[in-house]
C-alpha cells in the first residue's frame, strides 16, 4: 500500500526501512488533523493536576517517561495549551523520541507562527530525519493557519 501511494518500486522499500517508516509518518501525519477523533488517543484531564502532572514528567532524566509525557500532553491538544512553552523547549533535548513531539506540540496545541518559528528554524536542521520530517509538517500546517 505506501509502496502504491509514494510511487516506490518494491525493491527500493524493502531495502530501506527508513523510507518505509517515513512514508508511514507522511501517511500518519496527512490523516490525523488536530480535530481528526482518531488522535484522541487520551481522555481530557479530570483537573488541571494531570495536566501539571504530565508537565512535571517532562523534566523526568529517564528519555522514556519524557517522551510519553510529551506524547499524552500533545495529545490532549489545547487542553494543554499551557504546555506549550515547555514543550518547546524539548527543541534541544538529546533524544530524537522526545524532540519529534515538538513539531507535534505546534500541531496539536495550535502554537502561532510567531511561537513555532524559531523552534521550528531549529528542528528543520535536526541530525535526526524523522524529526526533520515532523518539523515539515508543523511548518505546513502552522503556515495553512
Amino acid at each position: 500500500m505506501i509502496q502504491s501511494l509514494w510511487g516506490c518500486s518494491d525493491g527500493y522499500m524493502k531495502s530501506n526501512s527508513r523510507s518505509r517508516v517515513f512514508a508511514a509518518t507522511l501517511l500518519v501525519l496527512q490523516r490525523c488533523s488536530p480535530k481528526d477523533p482518531e488522535m484522541d488517543h487520551h481522555p481530557l484531564p479530570q483537573s488541571s493536576g494531570e495536566v501539571d502532572q504530565l508537565a512535571e514528567q517532562l523534566r523526568s532524566d529517564d528519555n522514556f517517561v519524557r517522551a510519553e509525557a510529551a506524547r499524552q500532553l500533545c495529545n490532549m491538544g489545547v487542553v494543554a495549551r499551557r504546555t506549550l512553552p515547555r514543550l518547546l523547549a524539548l527543541a534541544g533535548d538529546p533524544w530524537y523520541q522526545v524532540r519529534i513531539q515538538v513539531p507535534r506540540a505546534i500541531i496539536h496545541l495550535r502554537a502561532t507562527a510567531g511561537e513555532a518559528a524559531v523552534v521550528l528554524a531549529q528542528l528543520l536542521k535536526d541530525p535526526d530525519e524523522t524529526v526533520r520530517l515532523y518539523a515539515q509538517e508543523a511548518q505546513r500546517v502552522v503556515s495553512g493557519r
